[in-house]
């Protein structure tokens, strides 16, 4: 198994810093902070070849919202999303993490779409705009290589979608160039099965994330990880597994490698089944 861990989340004063942490701390890959602009991709593939700490993903900087009333500010999220791409492409990484509503959701001043029935309702007219939208970023994701990636979130953070197997549907209809996260967390919420889930989604799957029901890392919680462990041995998962959500204050490096070591534990154990 090889993990990943957001860059947000390790101590460290700067990107070589986050970097050589993780190094420290055996974890592959880290998840860059949406605030990293493309004038930076020197620095991180700097850090990268200097602690063998490979950039795994990105996020779009902060701006505009996907579905969006008003096309000002769905202009500024295209726009933000095709620049993490290319910073995705030019340093490595596996693609860029998109949400759909949330936004929306956390900021209730953004207007979401109107309500169109008879013509269309709010859902519908929704679904299609996200699909224009992702027909246009997934081509260029392809050419450069990498994947805009569509993170199912809990109801409670957002509209939709919700679920593996809503995000994967949005993935077909879209196109080339477009993946879906798989986030132990948010399964937990809202799937009925998390390995019949990953299992549907199968090579659409890109990244993962291990948080724990509680958001922190693995063991921190009561969740049990062993039927969405199994179900990505059998479809072969090659990616990291990220940690995503916070870390101990206290030793810090000490929490990583256990959580670590309780993965690697858990995953023999399914696959010796």
């Amino acid at each position: 198994m090889r993990f990943s861990v957001r860059e947000s989340m390790v101590p460290g004063a700067d990107r070589r810093a986050r970097f050589g942490f993780c190094a420290g701390v055996g974890i592959e890959g880290i998840e860059l902070r949406p605030d990293v602009v493309p004038a930076a991709a020197e620095e991180v593939r700097r850090a990268a070849r200097e602690t063998g700490v490979q950039p795994v993903l990105c996020g779009a900087r902060p701006g505009g919202a996907a579905l969006d009333a008003r096309p000002e500010e769905r202009a500024r999220y295209m726009a933000a999303v095709r620049e993490a791409l290319d910073l995705a492409a030019d340093v490595g990484a596996r693609g860029v993490i998109v949400l759909a509503t949330s936004e929306l959701k956390e900021e209730p001043a953004r207007p979401r779409l109107a309500d169109l029935s008879p013509w269309m309702g709010r859902h519908a007219l929704e679904r299609e705009l996200l699909h224009a939208q992702l027909r246009e970023l997934g081509p260029h994701a392809a050419r450069r290589g990498v994947r805009v990636i569509i993170e199912p979130v809990n109801r409670y953070e957002q509209w939709g979608p919700t679920t593996v197997g809503a995000a994967a549907d949005i993935c077909r209809a879209a196109g080339e160039g477009i993946g879906v996260m798989a986030d132990f967390f948010h399964m937990q919420i809202e799937e009925a099965d998390v390995g019949a889930a990953i299992t549907a989604a199968g090579p659409l799957l890109c990244p993962v994330h291990v948080a724990d029901n509680t958001r922190g890392l693995p063991g921190t919680g009561h969740m049990d990880f062993r039927p969405g462990l199994r179900a990505l041995r059998q479809i072969a998962y090659d990616g990291c597994y990220g940690f995503e959500g916070w870390l101990p204050d206290r030793n810090p490096a000490a929490a990583l490698r256990q959580a670590m070591e309780q993965l690697r534990v858990l995953m023999a154990e399914v696959s010796g089944e």
